[in-house]
């Protein structure tokens, strides 16, 4: 996983750490990035995505500790 270029270093940590947690999950890597990035998508840029993915990529959020600092 790359730093995007509108990213700042601990944007790009904690997308990295979702996509991390989804794994560990059991999530395969490509909807690992997908939720790592809805979640990124929705917490910096405002994106709306549906209730269904929105909910799964912040349910792995939430199991990260410190991810809202």
């Amino acid at each position: 996983m790359e730093k995007l270029p509108h990213e700042t270093r601990q944007m790009f940590e904690k997308r990295k750490s979702v996509y991390e947690k989804a794994m560990d999950l059991g999530n395969d890597s490509k909807d690992s990035i997908k939720y790592a990035n809805i979640w990124a998508n929705v917490t910096y840029l405002r994106c709306k995505y549906s209730h269904d993915l929105t909910e799964k990529a912040f349910q792995i959020a939430r199991q990260i500790e410190n991810l809202d600092r």
